[in-house]
């Protein structure tokens, strides 16, 4: 059953699917919810947050963003980045960030929740 899902990402009581992953071929990627070390949050700044997002890959942090060609761009959206605990992390956007984490917080509610994105790989 669906908790919450948006353009970019589907939350069930077990997994994340973050749409539009893999280059080039915009596969999904899955994540469990159980291996959700950290997750940051941040709306979407435009200019603010140049080099740590990208439209789709990496950017100069040890992030792998899914497509969202807008995500430069000051929006209402916001990035939001798992931990998994691997180095190198999961970004995406999401369209209600309120909803969003209500959701998680109730899945993953021991973890960190941090109002920033990563600047660099030390977290």
């Amino acid at each position: 059953m669906c908790l919450y899902e948006d353009n970019f990402v589907k939350v069930d009581k077990t997994e994340l699917v973050i749409d539009g992953y893999y280059f080039p071929a915009y596969r999904s990627k899955t994540v469990k919810t159980a291996d959700i070390k950290q997750i940051y949050y941040k709306h979407q700044e435009g200019m603010s947050d140049c080099g740590r997002v990208k439209g789709w890959g990496m950017a100069l942090t040890p992030v792998w963003w899914a497509s969202d060609m807008c995500r430069s761009f000051k929006s209402e959206n916001y990035n939001v980045v798992l931990d998994t605990g691997t180095r190198i992390k999961k970004g995406f956007s999401v369209v209600n960030i309120n909803d969003f984490l209500s959701v998680m917080k109730q899945l993953v509610p021991d973890v960190p929740y941090i109002n920033d994105i990563p600047h660099c790989g030390c977290g």
